[in-house]
């Protein structure tokens, strides 16, 4: 939940954006409105803390899904001074704009200012919500890993809450379970209601099923006296089933997304450049318009997929550096695009995009190669250097010499770097977990931590190494078929600056007259003085231009967004380089393939 000061002065931000219309209008009512708008937000704030009562349930409600350690009656108070607060401002744009209308000086940028004034509604509604959602998400990737833990704990003669108690220090692999360890022990000593009590208790609040269910299992269990090492084993295999169902759904949904994508991103700018039959001022109107709207829709998809795609908390950032070379680029490709028109050179705008989009792509790919590099082979090698790990130890060798002869193997350029420093840190002395801390992967973190508190509880018994190793096949087949099946999607939009190119090419002859011998079409009057078409090679020339230049524009949102469900991250810029610089040999093939067209269905103009 924000700061309640913060939330009230949100909806006087309105004023903001009706006061400079106000001025440069000379429009009465909005000037009016730019003044009242901070006065009414602040006093709705006032009134609304009165009515703090009525909001004290969803304020405990907003508390427990977001473990926040608050008063339920702060919170309430905070959430109703937001809501008077924008509900104040809200009813000052309406008057204003009502006001406008009757005085005939209605301006529709005055609408704007619902947004400010409306948004803490929004926000407090969506509190719970959000608090709720992002702790499920969090605990749906920590979630079987931490059964496995569990089940390695039972093993040895631990219980749940030992398990917890463990977890409960590894904030750095399981950031959302320690948080619900940190819970469970609290209420376990603070409130005194004992380990069974507390863990019983916590979890019914928590918003996760599986998790929630698989603790409150344990306990019963517990309580009766029942075989807690076949009970955690059998919660562990359904944890890891459901891991592996999660990837499947993500992928059923990513085949949805992306036909939607298919049809709004590329069919959409397909279909616009045609209204270069109606005029060349309709096919620019329309390019204007969809020069915005393709990269919104592309937004709302991409943050579609990432709200479905399970979250994977590796290291991984984008340097400001990197961020301005990209950006000196994008203006660079912009600038010599207005300096080779200006000077008449015959390049044309789509050629320049594309190039510039895909250098772009390019540079931030070769910046993050490194971090990339290190997830993509962590994921592919670290099940190899478990298994030789687990090899070495079946064969009578310590656990630290295992790791060290498993670290001594060829492995891929990055993992490679990492296995190095992982082994020189273990001859320094430093524990297993701690070795591998600096991993990017979390998968490698989560991985070598089991390992290590396999070694300090169970005596690096090869027996419960092979249960992470269960965990890491688990995990490594459900993410390579969740990637194998989303690629396919990729092949297609590498395959579009191609099928833009044969159906540009395909309508180009009728376009540009060559159809009928070079000679225009004589049409009838359009009815109530319409435009009539008349073809020539430059409306043709426009026409492919406009519809290549954002055809660049939604593949290569396609392109990332599909990058993005296959690695979990938005960094594999290599596939959006691809897509971008396929449109170059796609725009110049145009021409034969408007030959071929015209050589075939049009034989008698040959």
């Amino acid at each position: 939940m924000q700061d309640g000061t913060v939330m009230s002065i949100i909806p006087a931000l309105s004023a903001g954006i009706i006061g400079p219309l106000a001025v440069f209008s000379g429009n009465i009512p909005m000037m009016v409105g730019a003044v009242t708008a901070p006065v009414a937000a602040f006093a709705g704030s006032s009134l609304g803390k009165k009515f703090s009562a009525r909001f004290e349930g969803y304020a405990v409600k907003v508390a427990r899904a977001s473990m926040k350690r608050v008063s339920s009656y702060e919170l309430a108070e905070k959430i109703s001074s937001a809501i008077g607060a924008s509900i104040a401002s809200v009813l000052v744009i309406a008057a204003v704009a009502l006001i406008s209308l009757f005085t005939h000086s209605f301006n529709p940028l005055v609408l704007a200012g619902f947004g400010p004034a409306a948004a803490p509604i929004f926000m407090t509604m969506l509190s719970a919500s959000n608090s709720a959602s992002n702790r499920k998400t969090a605990l749906s990737t920590e979630y079987p890993f931490f059964m496995v833990f569990s089940s390695i704990v039972a093993y040895c003669g631990g219980t749940i809450y030992m398990a917890l108690q463990h977890v409960k220090k590894a904030t750095d692999v399981f950031k959302q379970v320690s948080k619900e360890a940190g819970e469970i022990e609290r209420k376990a000593v603070f409130a005194g209601v004992g380990a069974v009590k507390s863990v019983e208790a916590h979890a019914e609040t928590i918003p996760h099923e599986e998790f929630s269910r698989a603790l409150l299992t344990t306990t019963s269990v517990w309580r009766t006296g029942g075989d807690m090492v076949s009970t955690l084993e059998d919660l562990a295999e359904e944890a890891l089933k459901y891991m592996t169902e999660k990837f499947e759904r993500f992928t059923s949904s990513i085949a949805a997304y992306i036909e939607i994508l298919f049809t709004a991103l590329v069919l959409l700018p397909l279909g616009m450049s045609l209204t270069v039959i109606v005029g060349g001022e309709s096919t620019q109107g329309m390019v204007l318009l969809n020069t915005f709207i393709t990269p919104f829709l592309g937004l709302v998809l991409l943050l579609a997929v990432r709200n479905a795609m399970p979250k994977i908390p590796n290291r991984i950032s984008l340097d400001t550096a990197t961020l301005v070379k990209a950006l000196s680029v994008a203006a660079a490709s912009a600038a010599i695009a207005y300096v080779v028109q200006a000077a008449g050179i015959p390049l044309p705008y789509p050629v320049i995009i594309a190039a510039g989009v895909g250098v772009t792509a390019l540079l931030v790919y070769a910046s993050m190669r490194h971090q990339v590099g290190e997830i993509e082979e962590a994921e592919r090698e670290l099940k190899r250097f478990v298994r030789i790990a687990v090899e070495e130890r079946k064969a009578g060798k310590t656990m630290y010499h295992s790791l060290k002869t498993a670290a001594a193997q060829r492995y891929s350029r990055h993992f490679q770097a990492f296995v190095k420093g992982f082994s020189t840190r273990l001859t320094m002395g430093l524990g297993i977990y701690h070795a591998a801390s600096t991993a990017r992967s979390w998968l490698t973190r989560v991985i070598l931590w089991l390992i290590d508190m396999v070694d300090r509880l169970g005596g690096a018994s090869p027996q419960l190494m092979e249960k992470v190793i269960t965990a890491l096949t688990y995990y490594s087949a459900a993410r390579e078929a969740q990637r194998g099946r989303t690629k396919l999607f990729l092949y297609l939009t590498y395959a579009t600056p191609f099928i833009a190119s044969m159906m540009f090419g395909m309508v180009h002859p009728l376009i540009a007259g060559t159809a009928f011998g070079g000679t225009n079409l004589e049409l009838p009057e359009a009815p109530q003085g319409g435009p009539s078409f008349n073809p020539s090679p430059e409306l043709a020339a426009q026409m492919i231009d406009m519809g290549f230049l954002m055809m660049i524009i939604a593949a290569s949102t396609m392109a990332l967004t599909i990058s993005y469900a296959i690695d979990s991250h938005p960094f594999g810029l290599h596939r959006v380089a691809i897509t971008a610089f396929l449109f170059i040999p796609a725009y110049y093939s145009v021409p034969l393939m408007s030959e071929l067209v015209r050589a075939t269905l049009f034989p008698s103009q040959v």
